[in-house]
């Protein structure tokens, strides 16, 4: 695994849906495949059903780890990016209308 931020900022730039792993109030693991879209400073947004599972999850508890990758090249091949976050969901109309 790399820590180069160029590498990653071209991953980010590039693939458009991440995995996102949440714990659900029950603490089970729980991972829901996202489409997302990022701002100027890379920061991630995605866009899902207030009553997703994922959703709920992160409001109870929004320490969350996400991967994105290309799961179209071949084994042994690829290149990743992987975040452990803490996530919040967006409610001021300002900032999901920048966000989208």
């Amino acid at each position: 695994m790399s820590a180069n931020p160029t590498r990653a900022a071209e991953i980010l730039r590039s693939i458009r849906y991440i995995t996102l792993a949440s714990v659900t109030p029950d603490n089970e693991p729980w991972n829901s495949p996202l489409y997302y879209v990022y701002d100027e400073t890379l920061r991630l947004y995605w866009f899902s059903d207030k009553d997703g599972q994922h959703s709920q999850n992160v409001r109870t508890n929004p320490k969350v780890f996400i991967a994105i990758y290309d799961s179209t090249v071949a084994p042994g091949t690829g290149d990743g990016v992987y975040i452990q976050a803490t996530v919040r969901e967006l409610e001021n109309d300002e900032e999901i209308v920048r966000a989208r």
